[in-house]
């Protein structure tokens, strides 16, 4: 998610009228983003084309589950400079 604004606290305003997704995963026709698997386990996720500039704050939120029925999922984010 790309972010306008963050409060004084440093955390991104998350009013959907002034953020900006960038999804990617798997089924998603237009995505924002890749993500490459690694053979050690690891992943890369890498952002298509320049951000917009009037969104400076880049949040990075992942969210998955187990491929079994009932499973929970799990989720994290990270909040990333991008300059």
């Amino acid at each position: 998610m790309l972010h306008s604004t963050i409060d004084a606290s440093g955390i991104p305003d998350e009013d959907t009228r002034r953020q900006k997704i960038l999804a990617c995963g798997n089924g998603i026709t237009d995505p924002g983003c890749r993500i490459t698997a690694g053979s050690d386990g690891s992943y890369t996720i890498e952002v298509l084309g320049a951000p917009p500039p009037d969104h400076p704050y880049r949040v990075l939120y992942v969210q998955w589950a187990p491929n079994r029925p009932g499973s929970k999922e799990t989720w994290a984010s990270w909040q990333l400079p991008t300059g």
